[in-house]
C-alpha cells in the first residue's frame, strides 16, 4: 500500500487470490513458517513507506484519477523488480548454506538477525523454509532387508530443464542419461549403508539422485531395488518428456559402476570368477602365489591369460550363450531392458580397474617385492619420495589429495 500526501490518494498492490488461498491452505509446521509465508505478501510498516516513496516518484499523480483502470503498467513494474531482488537474495543465501555446509542452527541464528535487526522481512526464520525442504511423511518401499525411497526421474529432468531455461541455455531435443549405483557404508561399527541411484545428463555436470536405499546390507533382490527406477526410464523412453509444449526424447546411454556393484546389478558372476570377464568369453586360470623361500603356502588368484578369446555381444549376453557367466539363481535383471546394447553400455570403471587396480599392483611390486631383481633400491625410493613431496607445492588447491611419499604407499588414492 502507498499514500500520496499531495492528493490523499491511496493505491493498493493487488495480490492474486490463488496465492492468498495457497498460503492459508498450507499447513505450516510452525508459527515462524506461517509468518514467513505471509510476510512475502503483507509488507511491514517500514517496507510500506519505502515502497510508497518509490511509487510517489514513479507515478504521474496528475494524470491518475479514481476512475482509471487498476491494470496500468506503471503499477506492475516496481513490485516485480522488488520481488525478483528478494528472490535472488534468498537463492544466494540458500546456495551458500548448501555449498559451504553451514549447520542449520547457525543459519537460523543468522536469519533471525537479518530479519529483526536488518529489517529484511522477506527472509524466513527457519532454514527448512529457505531451502524449501520437503515436508510431510515420505513414502518408503520395502526392499528387504531395508527400505527404498524413490524421488522420480521425470520431475528431476523437468527441474533440470527449468534451470537451463533460466540460464538462457537452449533446451535440447534429446536427453541422454548416464547413471551409477554404489554402496556407501554409514559407519564402521554397523552394517548400515546407503545405495543411491545417481543419474547425470550427458554433456552437463548436473548429478541427480533418482532414488536411495537404506538398510543393514545391500538389497537382496536387484529387480525389487530397481523396479521404480526401471518404470520411470521405460515410460520416458516410450513417450518422451513434455516440457512447455515441446517433446524431449529421453534415452539411457550407459552405466558406470565398480566391479562388485556391476555384478550385483547385472546378476552375473563376480569379477574374480572363472567366467567373470564382462567383455569376452575367456575362462580364467588359478595361479598360486610365488614366495621367496619357495615353501608351499596357500593363496593365489584367478588370471586370464587368453588374449584372443571370443568377444561378448548383446545377443550372446541376452541368450545366455555362456551360462557360467550368469548367476546360478537364473534371475534375469530388469536392467537389461534399459539398454540397447548391454555389453557396450556397461562401461569398465577405470578408477578401480586401472588406477588403484593394475597400476597400484605394479607399483606395489616395484616398491615391496621380495625379489631384489624386481624391487627398487632404497636410494631410488628415496629420490621418488623427495620428488613427490617437492611436487606438492605446485599442485593447485583444486586437488585435495596431494602426492605422498613412498612410506605412505598403502594410503595412496586414485
Amino acid at each position: 500500500m502507498c499514500f500520496n500526501p499531495s492528493k490523499g490518494n491511496t493505491c493498493y498492490i493487488s495480490v492474486p487470490s490463488a496465492d492468498v488461498d495457497q498460503i492459508f491452505e498450507k499447513d505450516p509446521s510452525s508459527e515462524d513458517e506461517f509468518d514467513d509465508a505471509v510476510s512475502q505478501i503483507i509488507l511491514s510498516d517500514d517496507e510500506e513507506d519505502e515502497v510508497g516513496l518509490e511509487y510517489q516518484s514513479a507515478i504521474d499523480w496528475d494524470s491518475y484519477s479514481d476512475s482509471e483502470e487498476e491494470d496500468d503498467s506503471s503499477f506492475q513494474t516496481k513490485p516485480v523488480a522488488v520481488e525478483d531482488g528478494e528472490t535472488a537474495v534468498k537463492n544466494k543465501i540458500a546456495e551458500w548454506v548448501v555449498s559451504c555446509r553451514i549447520p542449520h542452527l547457525h543459519v537460523n541464528s543468522l536469519l533471525r538477525i537479518l530479519k529483526t535487526e536488518a529489517n529484511l522481512q522477506y527472509l524466513p526464520l527457519d532454514t527448512r523454509t529457505l531451502l524449501k525442504s520437503k515436508r510431510g511423511k515420505l513414502t518408503f518401499i520395502d526392499v528387504p532387508p531395508g527400505k527404498y525411497y524413490h524421488i522420480g526421474v521425470e520431475q528431476l529432468l523437468i527441474s533440470f530443464l527449468l534451470q537451463l531455461k533460466s540460464q538462457g541455455i537452449p533446451i535440447p531435443n534429446h536427453i541422454c542419461l548416464f547413471f551409477n549405483v554404489d554402496g556407501i557404508p554409514l559407519s564402521s561399527s554397523s552394517s548400515s549403508e546407503f545405495w543411491p541411484i545417481l543419474s547425470r545428463v550427458v554433456g552437463f555436470p548436473n548429478v541427480f539422485v533418482a532414488g536411495i536405499y537404506h538398510g543393514p546390507g545391500k538389497p537382496k533382490d536387484v529387480n525389487q531395488f530397481l523396479s521404480s527406477f526401471w518404470k520411470d526410464i521405460m515410460d520416458l523412453k516410450s513417450r518422451g518428456l513434455t516440457f512447455m509444449g515441446t517433446r524431449v526424447a529421453v534415452s539411457v546411454t550407459g552405466m558406470s559402476c565398480d566391479a562388485p556393484a556391476t555384478t550385483f546389478l547385472l546378476n552375473i558372476a563376480t569379477h574374480n570368477a572363472y567366467y567373470g570377464c564382462r567383455k569376452c568369453t575367456t575362462k580364467g586360470s588359478w595361479v598360486r602365489n610365488v614366495y621367496k623361500d619357495l615353501a608351499p603356502k596357500r593363496g593365489g588368484r584367478v588370471t586370464y591369460p587368453d588374449i584372443d578369446a571370443i568377444l561378448r555381444t548383446d545377443c550372446s549376453f541376452r541368450n545366455r550363450s555362456q551360462i557360467q557367466h550368469h548367476d546360478k539363481n537364473g534371475i534375469r535383471s530388469i536392467i537389461e531392458d534399459i539398454f540397447y546394447d548391454i555389453v557396450k553400455a556397461v562401461v569398465i570403471d577405470p578408477m578401480h580397474c586401472v588406477y588403484i587396480g593394475v597400476h597400484k599392483k605394479l607399483v606395489g611390486i616395484w616398491f615391496n617385492d621380495p625379489f631384489d631383481n624386481v624391487r627398487m633400491s632404497a636410494e631410488q625410493l628415496s629420490k621418488i619420495s623427495m620428488f613427490r613431496e617437492w611436487l606438492c607445492q605446485y599442485v593447485p588447491s583444486d586437488f585435495v589429495r596431494k602426492p605422498r611419499s613412498v612410506k605412505d604407499f598403502p594410503r595412496w588414492k586414485a
